[in-house]
């Protein structure tokens, strides 16, 4: 009769018996799961790490690219200001300049709001679709 020993992973080997005691299956099978789980923390740390990694450069530059759009913008509204106020004078023009930011915040505000109900009307619940449709959301 061979002795049923476990392979390398420091468990005490089980006793020589036709049946193995159970508490020890169990010890070692516990033991097997926190060492898996140990080696799947470690796995999942350096697989995000590296994503972190990869994603830090372009969001530095997109972080950089909006400051600069947001300072342009500044520059853009005291030009249009000043330029606007040299017809109808400074406070005049900047108070077009305000307008004109406002009524081009709603048109942006009302093209989303189209692009929203058109999104609504394209979601299809699993009992509006043909019974034998795969890509049918689930209820």
């Amino acid at each position: 009769m061979a002795e049923n020993v476990s392979q390398g992973h420091g468990h005490a080997p089980l006793p020589p018996s036709e049946e193995p005691d159970i508490a020890a299956l169990v010890a070692r099978a516990k033991d097997d799961l926190r060492i898996w789980i140990e080696a799947q923390k470690t796995y999942v740390g350096a697989e995000i790490s590296a994503r972190v990694e990869l994603a830090m450069q372009p969001a530095i530059s997109f972080g950089a690219a909006a400051l600069i759009a947001f300072l342009a913008s500044i520059a853009l509204t005291m030009a249009v200001g000043f330029g606007l106020g040299e017809l109808v004078g400074i406070p005049l023009g900047f108070l077009a300049a305000g307008v004109l930011y406002l009524g081009l915040a709603y048109l942006l505000f009302l093209w989303g709001k189209s692009r929203m109900r058109r999104m609504k009307r394209i979601q299809v619940s699993r009992r509006d679709a043909r019974p034998d449709a795969d890509w049918a959301p689930e209820s």
